[in-house]
């Protein structure tokens, strides 16, 4: 069961999303003299994002420990997973400490004898390293491929 409270994080970090990205688009479209003050903006709606995230990342990494996890979800779950780290592994364009974090992923859903749920559970705490990667990256595209089926899994 998750809690209240991450189920809470997870509809701010939403919202707080939606926020940016209206930003964002603000910011292409106002004429120059309004840029510095929509681009300060921006970047504190990010400092924002980032504190919740981190509190995101705790919650959930204390929570995993506790979740019941049914073996076939976790499977489904860490199946998904693979495939969309083997498919940003392949772009390449991400920093080598990020592909690094990755392949550490990879090799924890790919060791053998070990049940999925447990493998679930190892994952999760590697996650947050790539959040650290902001800016210039698409490290939020790549978190949006990597982590929905995380997310999926611990909403049930």
């Amino acid at each position: 069961m998750v809690s209240d409270r991450l189920i809470s994080l997870q509809e701010l970090l939403t919202d707080l999303y939606e926020q940016l990205s209206g930003q964002e688009k603000a910011f292409l479209r106002a004429p120059d003299d309004d840029k510095t003050r929509i681009q300060q903006k921006i970047r504190d709606r990010k400092k924002e994002i980032q504190k919740f995230k981190r509190e995101y990342w705790e919650q959930l990494r204390t929570e995993a420990r506790s979740l019941k996890v049914p073996e076939v979800e976790a499977q489904t779950t860490i199946t998904a997973i693979a495939q969309e780290v083997e498919a940003v592994e392949a772009e390449a364009i991400y920093p080598n400490e990020a592909m690094q974090i990755l392949r550490q992923i990879l090799a924890e859903l790919q060791k053998p004898g070990t049940p999925a749920s447990g493998k679930l559970k190892a994952t999760l705490p590697l996650l947050p390293g790539l959040l650290g990667y902001e800016v210039e990256l698409d490290t939020r595209g790549l978190l949006h491929r990597v982590f929905p089926p995380v997310r999926q899994l611990v909403g049930k």
